[in-house]
């Protein structure tokens, strides 16, 4: 029964991605929430003070955060298992759902950017995801290139060709709601933004790939939302 885990090595590629992706979102965020802070205080002196404390906080905040989510993503790489046996490649690993797929019920395989190879039946129904950085990776290639011709994915939707833009939008909306006096901006910006939220803890709710115990709870989005809503009603009719 062959088997296959991630190279150890192979963990600093896969930092470097959530480098790429992580640092700016954590930028990001820290930038909007001192332009509210900074906006609503109106340059009073001892408030300008409160102001230095937040962005130290923040920043620390941010930091230790981002650690952590490397810690636990490390933990998620080494975890990953790939068993071809007879009749199935199964896949597993921690917080994910696990893969599993008859060999004979192959029919796409696709490898994306990364080399990762994305394996389905017909209906993509069944997914079994072969890492890029597993042992013999050439070898796992080679026995399921014989099921079928591996061909080159694509980007699964816009949102997440543009990830930066897509993550950018909300929050520029949001400084929006809470710095502008005008009823008419404010619904312009508040409206949009409450309704991409609740698609965003749909679209998490929904997701097949992670585990339902490990889908990132929706309590911290739903404060969010919440005051948001009170903040546009306030403007609006307030």
């Amino acid at each position: 029964m062959p088997q296959y885990k991630n190279k150890p090595e192979g963990f600093g590629a896969v930092k470097s991605q959530l480098y790429r992706k992580g640092l700016p979102v954590m930028l990001i965020a820290l930038v909007t929430g001192l332009s509210i802070s900074y906006a609503t205080q109106k340059g009073v002196a001892e408030e300008m003070y409160t102001t230095m404390f937040t962005i130290l906080f923040f920043a620390v905040v941010l930091a230790f955060s981002f650690w952590r989510a490397l810690q636990k993503q490390k933990a998620v790489y080494n975890s990953y298992l790939l068993t071809i046996d007879d009749g199935y490649i199964v896949k597993e690993q921690a917080t994910l759902n696990t893969g599993r797929l008859k060999l004979g019920l192959i029919e796409i395989i696709e490898q994306d950017e990364f080399g990762n190879l994305f394996v389905s039946d017909a209906q993509k129904q069944s997914i079994v995801v072969v890492s890029a950085n597993i042992e013999s990776y050439a070898e796992v290639k080679e026995l399921l290139g014989a099921f079928k011709p591996i061909t080159t994915r694509k980007k699964i939707n816009i949102f997440q060709k543009y990830w930066f833009v897509t993550v950018s939008v909300p929050c520029i909306l949001m400084v929006v709601v809470y710095i502008s006096d005008s009823k008419i901006i404010v619904a312009a910006a508040g409206i949009p933004l409450i309704a991409v939220m609740i698609w965003g803890i749909y679209k998490i709710r929904t997701n097949k790939h992670f585990a339902n115990k490990s889908k990132p709870s929706i309590w911290m989005l739903l404060i969010v939302i919440l005051s948001i809503t009170a903040m546009v009603y306030y403007k609006l009719f307030g």
